[in-house]
């Protein structure tokens, strides 16, 4: 039951499941440190899509990575193996962190072997998600599909909502079922938000998503709600009684023409003429419904039709405000455990409602789930405090390693300043001091060491070879299919 409800919280957002790691564009001059080879990654895209693909190899130096994907990319639509420029690549970027569940390196490289050159893509049961979990977890399936599915449901509850209050309480209340039903839809939707902002809650307080992604994720949620909410108002209350029926022929056509080429790709027709023709009577059928189909059908149909699309644009509204919010600064993750933290990290601590985020440097713990930092009062500058860490309340900043001092020099720093009154609400607050101590400022690739993530394909191919009774025919074919795949990585590396 626990993990059915965690399954469908999960599906209410947008958003990559399990634990991730959000990179920002200006780590992509340090990618080695992030990425390794057979990393699950996804873009977030600011056309509300989420691109999934593993890892293969990186090149730090040209800021590339050689991915395995499914893709409908450069003529060809299947499993191919692809260098992408991360430079060029739209959206936010993020890597899951693979758990005990992840299926090791040799056994996801030999299901990835026998997926290399399968044709097709569907958004149903044949994309780029399904690849991704099916090689590095053993599971065939894709959130952004359940997304897709759960957010058809709220849609269609949101427009028989509607209709089902205008119709038994227009007497009793205003007088005007359009006001009833856009009251309805309100409701609905602010319920459905607050879902969404309960399940990005647990994500950041079970340390699954970073400050960062958690607020860009209620801002992208929110806009999403916002959007959707009109066009569901607009389609069932407005629409509904203003628009002509060929205007809304026209939409519907269009509609289902789309739904009915999603459900051709998804039986998987390679038929042109067959799909061409699936196409055209989805479409027809479509268009002959929005003449037939009585008032009320038709305003449910518009409203749960705009109401999604203005999930769409809404997420794309929400991407943009969500950058302009987290564009500056170090990102944080929330720290459920005191064992956790080591000496010089960078934390925070919640201290009063005037003060929320309290910086100071983890020197080390102490019994009775005491810790001891240094931190900049205003009272007493900079001192040596005993806090009780409580769960919940204490989140680390994450820095990359070339850009800070070494544990034992951060500590250093700290201690230097004892007893120097540096607290200034506007020049040297809690926040400066701390990352004055960690932080070296250095950003540029000069100091970025060779890189060294690259795999050793012989020791790998002997992992997979290595299944007792396995036949001849069948080592030679994964043989030849690994040297196509090693022939496809290598011009990341000229």
């Amino acid at each position: 039951m626990a993990d059915s409800k965690h399954s469908f919280m999960d599906s209410l957002l947008l958003t990559p499941i399990g634990s991730v790691t959000r990179i920002d564009r200006e780590d992509y001059g340090f990618i080695d440190f992030w990425l390794s080879p057979g990393d699950r990654i996804y873009w977030q895209r600011p056309y509300a899509m989420i691109h999934a693909s593993i890892v293969l190899a990186t090149n730090q130096a040209k800021r590339k990575i050689c991915v395995f994907e499914r893709t409908k990319d450069n003529g060809f639509c299947g499993v191919d193996v692809n260098v992408v420029s991360l430079d060029e690549q739209a959206g936010q970027l993020y890597r899951c962190n693979d758990d005990d569940e992840a299926v090791p390196l040799s056994k996801r490289l030999r299901i990835m072997l026998t997926k290399l050159g399968d044709k097709g893509y569907n958004l149903f049961g044949k994309n780029c998600q399904n690849l991704v979990t099916e090689c590095s977890l053993n599971q065939t399936e894709s959130f952004q599909s359940k997304w897709f599915g759960v957010n058809l449901v709220m849609q269609a509850i949101k427009g028989f909502g509607m209709r089902a209050a205008s119709a038994e309480m227009v007497e009793a209340l205003f007088g005007g079922a359009e006001k009833v039903g856009v009251i309805t839809i309100v409701a609905l939707q602010a319920t459905f938000f607050l879902m969404e902002f309960y399940s990005a809650y647990e994500k950041l307080k079970n340390g699954n998503i970073s400050w960062k992604h958690f607020v860009e994720l209620v801002i992208r949620q929110f806009s999403m709600a916002m959007f959707s909410c009109v066009g569901s108002a607009v389609g069932g209350s407005l629409v509904g009684y203003l628009a002509v029926k060929p205007i809304v022929a026209v939409v519907l056509g269009v509609f289902t023409a789309h739904i009915a080429s999603m459900l051709l790709d998804w039986v998987e027709v390679d038929n042109v003429l067959t799909a061409y023709l699936g196409w055209m009577a989805g479409g027809i059928l479509g268009f002959m419904g929005g003449f037939l189909a009585s008032g009320w059908v038709l305003e449910t149909l518009l409203a749960c039709l705009l109401g999604f699309g203005g999930l769409l644009i809404g997420h794309g509204f929400g991407y943009v405000a969500s950058w302009l919010f987290n564009v500056d600064g170090a990102d944080s993750r929330i720290v459920n455990d005191l064992s956790e933290l080591k000496m010089g990290d960078h934390i925070t601590k919640y201290d009063w409602y005037m003060h929320p985020n309290c910086h100071a440097i983890f020197i080390k713990t102490l019994p009775d789930n005491k810790m001891k930092v240094i931190g900049n009062s205003f009272r007493e500058g900079v001192s040596e405090q005993i806090l009780t860490f409580t769960k919940g309340e204490v989140y680390r900043y994450e820095y990359h390693p070339l850009a800070c001092y070494k544990d034992d020099e951060v500590v250093r720093n700290a201690t230097s300043k004892i007893g120097e009154p540096n607290k200034s609400w506007t020049k040297c607050d809690c926040k400066a001091f701390a990352k004055e101590c960690k932080c070296r400022n250095i950003r540029d690739t000069h100091t970025v060491c060779p890189s060294s993530n690259m795999i050793d394909w012989d020791a790998l191919f002997a992992k997979i070879i290595s299944e007792p009774g396995l036949p001849d025919d069948k080592i030679a074919r994964i043989e030849y299919k690994l040297q196509m795949l090693v022939q496809r990585v290598s011009p990341i590396h000229t």
